[in-house]
């Protein structure tokens, strides 16, 4: 993946290309194999058993198998936007706001990966008439998600926090639609699973065009299992913004009741939780305990935990006249714990008393609740963090403490009051994200994405197709001219007739005609005539990479046309035209190396490194260097993308080239410092800081003169 700044009057340019080992091919093979045999073997059927049940229905199925079609016509941007549950559809909620105020007459179709996640999809779309559809997200199998992605027709995909799905990575990658993770996290108790799977997940993770992370801890994360770090941005935590939206109205009569929320709890939280309510209500008998299970489905067991230890429990599901008379309150339905939380007094941050790793405490730190929190906090670490450096919630360093801290808040309502505006003030200095996310994604959809598989299938408004005697010809529609025309009409006659011969050898023929450089693959030698059949001519690939790196912003050799003659159907030769470079001169040719002329070299090799490409064959005739300085790579068929260059493969490249220059040892150190400028390393190069990614490039090259 290269992502090139735009130039004046353009849109910037996505180049993406997936890559795969043959073992990793076969894993994906494999993977897809085990998911269309889990699909109908496991799934479908467990999904009937519920649909007899009247748990689900049939429509959830088919929006599984993904034979839903939008009936909506596509009249503007389309955003896929896919939020796992509840949670991460809150903050999609809000980021849904924050893009229709951008984008005119967008349209934002959203999908869950549960039916809470569904039911909260849907309040969105009573909110947004922008959101056009609500479904829940195909299973990951390859052919039926390219099908339905084709249907759908998405400008992008947006998903929210970490659903890492390989086939729908890898679809949207075939597909040319642009993929961005938005808020995204890694549990760090997930950490270790995602780093054994990282070869396996590279491919994937390939496809993603942004990695919009919720802070420098999680970058390292992406790191560590495969993500590129040139494509990781940190930006605010979206669930700031989500916890500010205000939540639903309850018509329950709560009035004269002191009101304890235990949210998203686990097993046995609750016991733990009922055995110091019944003990608190000696002391405080108008007290009221709102139970909102992490799993609603759990409800009869939580009712029955209650019931042994004499408390009454109403489920909120059957309360008809808002009246809440029990000593327990089970919320049995998804969506109306914001509600609560605004009428609460003292909060329970579920899942940190037992070994879960607690769970977002933004929604009532927003109402300013005052909070207490077990110590099993990890998988908010940050935001932890955050409210612990304010002095804005109760920490209990085990749950043993639990009665003794509800005490002491019940007991003392000026400390309540404190903890909670401390707590929303932390809210509302951290809120602000939606609005970045917003702007990336406009930003994301002014760019291009190209395929460069699509240089083979030829769009229809990029090539052309023309037949000049055994020559089939592929060329630009915008290159036409008649001395073009001529060219292709009798390449080898003005080749051999040509006054500027650059070479003439067995493997290739190359000169200058009417300001195109033409080159012939003579195709001489068995095994490149195989290899030219087998693998495509070497015409089509050197024509591929030279449009890549033209939309990479690289300086190169302009491709034209390319062109193969055949004979029974076999490739005898290839044509590469390229558009000539005025006035440039091989770099091998060129009399001494000025500075000037080394920053524009050492700017190159760092772009193009930079973008994911190497040139496997580094010598200097492979370099043109114009009037104006600017340097110029005109090789291709030893340009390879390979994603990521490693520092130690730049550093032999560099090595090998520099020793064909012959460099002093201070314009060696004045080309390293230009290469590490262009890899965007410039303020350490010119401060003279050591960056750990900045390494020694050339071991021949003095740390005085590398640039420290």
């Amino acid at each position: 993946m290269g992502v090139s700044p735009a130039l004046p009057g353009q849109h910037a340019l996505v180049v993406l290309d997936v890559h795969m080992s043959f073992l990793t091919h076969l894993l994906y093979i494999a993977y897809s194999a085990g998911m269309s045999l889990a699909t109908w073997l496991v799934l479908v059927p467990w999904t009937l058993m519920r649909a007899s049940a009247r748990e689900t229905c049939l429509e959830e199925l088919n929006q599984r198998l993904g034979r839903v079609r939008s009936q909506v016509p596509k009249a503007g941007p389309r955003i896929l936007i896919h939020a796992v549950s509840v949670g991460e559809m809150v903050a999609a909620d809000v980021l849904v706001g924050a893009l229709v105020r951008r984008i005119p007459r967008i349209q934002v179709i959203l999908t869950s990966g549960n039916r809470y996640g569904l039911e909260a999809g849907r309040r969105v779309q009573l909110k947004h008439p922008e959101v056009r559809e609500v479904w829940l997200l195909p299973w990951d199998r390859r052919r039926s998600l390219r099908h339905w992605l084709r249907d759908l027709r998405p400008d992008l995909v947006a998903v929210v926090e970490t659903e890492l799905w390989p086939n729908l990575f890898l679809s949207c990658g075939k597909l040319g639609i642009k993929l961005c993770l938005v808020n995204g996290r890694i549990y760090p108790r997930d950490l270790a699973s995602y780093r054994l799977a990282s070869r396996f997940l590279e491919p994937a993770l390939d496809c993603v065009t942004r990695f919009w992370v919720q802070s420098d801890a999680e970058k390292e994360r992406f790191c560590q299992i495969g993500a590129d770090p040139g494509r990781i941005g940190v930006a605010a935590n979206l669930k700031f913004d989500a916890a500010l939206e205000p939540g639903p109205g309850l018509n329950l009569s709560l009035a004269g009741r002191l009101i304890i929320v235990a949210g998203s709890t686990h097993s046995p939280e609750e016991a733990w939780i009922f055995d110091a309510v019944s003990i608190l209500r000696r002391d405080f008998p108008r007290l009221l305990l709102v139970v909102a299970p992490r799993h609603p489905r759990r409800t009869p067991s939580i009712v029955s935990q209650a019931v042994r230890r004499g408390l009454s429990v109403a489920r909120y599901s059957e309360i008809a006249d808002g009246q809440v008379d029990a000593d327990v309150l089970i919320l049995d339905r998804i969506g109306v714990l914001g509600g609560l939380y605004q009428a609460a007094d003292v909060t329970i941050i579920g899942g940190s008393l037992a070994k879960y790793g607690g769970h977002n405490l933004l929604e009532p730190a927003a109402c300013a609740c005052s909070i207490v929190m077990g110590p099993h906090f990890e998988h908010f670490q940050d935001i932890v963090d955050d409210f612990r450096q304010a002095g804005a919630f109760v920490l209990l360093p085990d749950r043993r403490q639990l009665l003794a801290g509800l005490r002491r808040l019940l007991a003392d309502s000026s400390s309540r009051e404190e903890l909670g505006e401390k707590a929303r003030a932390v809210v509302e200095s951290r809120a602000g994200s939606a609005d970045q996310y917003a702007d990336r994604i406009v930003a994301l959809l002014n760019l291009e994405r190209v395929l460069p598989e699509a240089i083979d299938k030829s769009h229809d408004d990029e090539l052309s197709k023309a037949f000049r005697g055994n020559i089939g010809w592929f060329l630009r529609k915008t290159a036409s001219d008649p001395s073009l025309e001529v060219i292709l009409e009798a390449p080898d006659p003005l080749l051999q007739g040509s006054d500027k011969l650059y070479k003439d050898s067995r493997s290739s023929t190359v000169g200058n005609v009417a300001g195109y450089v033409i080159k012939r693959y003579n195709l001489r030698r068995p095994l490149k005539w195989v290899k030219a059949n087998l693998r495509g001519s070497y015409a089509r690939r050197a024509f591929r990479v030279a449009h890549q790196l033209e939309l990479a912003g690289i300086p190169g050799a302009r491709p034209v046309a390319f062109g193969d003659r055949r004979r029974w159907g076999m490739v005898v030769g290839s044509y590469l035209v390229t558009r000539e470079i005025p006035g440039a001169t091989p770099l091998d040719r060129s009399t001494g190396h000025p500075a000037a002329r080394l920053r524009a070299v050492a700017r190159l090799f760092g772009r193009l490194h930079e973008q994911g490409f190497r040139q496997l064959d580094p010598k200097p005739s492979n370099i043109l260097v114009d009037t104006a300085g600017a340097a110029h790579l005109v090789d291709m068929d030893g340009v390879l993308f390979v994603k990521r260059v490693p520092k130690e493969v730049a550093r032999d490249d560099l090595n090998e080239f520099l020793a064909r220059l012959a460099l002093g040892s201070a314009d060696r150190g004045l080309f390293v410092r230009s290469y590490w400028e262009a890899r965007g390393f410039e303020s350490r190069a010119m401060s003279g800081e050591v960056s750990p990614a900045c390494e020694r490039v050339s071991s021949a090259v003095p740390p005085a003169e590398v640039g420290r």
